[in-house]
């Protein structure tokens, strides 16, 4: 079954029941395919990251509205259908602006953190689309936490999850906050779990815990032991709580 040229379609709920549900069995028993539907999920959680929105205001409208019907106005003048024509015109032009603003105004408001969970979303969405998601590749912690010597000005921990069931995958260096920072990959399941990590700067501001969900992605950072954590997943919230309930007790000091 080719589901490729159907993977959009069935991302944006446009197929039938039938169709969906066989596009569904495929993705669950095809890795390549799961993992290209990953992709697209990555890739459309990016744009709406990083892809600036204007809202249209009150203003723009009625220059529309206005252009549309100076435009038209001649031919109206002749016409009768012309009329009806122009109205079914201005109808669509304005639905799609009001539809566009609306979607904005709906957007929630930016979190104390925007800025820095931007940063921690976009290495995570990078890390899916680029299949970069490790640059060295071990489930063993002797082996990831010091391949950071001399890359890094800091010794991140390298904690060991897999009896937990969250094996470890790797690490690798990403770039948060304007510095360099230790990206830590989990795994659950299908799920791919980032935990970004560097040290904490004296009297850093905002609060010491916190968790906010964007593009359908879950975000929690704490402060714990002199460093910055912070996980990016879109692993149920359960689970997410679960894996950083173990992280946060494996032989590390409480979270401040």
């Amino acid at each position: 079954m080719d589901v490729v040229p159907r993977l959009g379609a069935y991302l944006d709920r446009e197929l039938s029941e039938q169709s969906a549900d066989q596009v569904r069995r495929h993705l669950e028993g095809c890795p390549a395919c799961a993992r290209r539907q990953e992709q697209a999920i990555a890739l459309a959680a990016a744009i709406r990251a990083e892809v600036p929105y204007h809202r249209l205001g009150g203003e723009a409208r009625t220059r529309i509205r206005q252009a549309l019907a100076q435009r038209a106005a001649p031919e109206a003048a002749r016409s009768p259908a012309a009329r009806r024509w122009l109205a079914v015109a201005a109808s669509l032009v304005l639905g799609v602006a009001g539809g566009w603003g609306l979607g904005i105004r709906q957007a929630p408001p930016p979190a104390a953190d925007s800025s820095l969970s931007r940063d921690v979303l976009a290495g995570h969405v990078r890390s899916l689309m680029a299949d970069h998601l490790t640059d060295v590749t071990s489930s063993d912690r002797h082996t990831v936490k010091p391949w950071f010597d001399g890359k890094l000005d800091f010794s991140p921990p390298v904690k060991d999850l897999a009896d937990q069931g969250f094996p470890l995958l790797g690490g690798r260096l990403d770039y948060v906050a304007e510095r360099s920072v230790a990206a830590l990959a989990y795994g659950r399941n299908r799920h791919v779990i980032n935990v970004f990590v560097w040290p904490s700067a004296p009297g850093e501001p905002g609060p010491d815990t916190g968790s906010e969900s964007r593009q359908g992605y879950a975000l929690l950072h704490w402060r714990q032991g002199g460093m910055t954590f912070w996980v990016a997943s879109d692993l149920n919230p359960a689970e997410l709580g679960r894996f950083v309930s173990l992280l946060q007790h494996a032989d590390l000091p409480g979270p401040s």
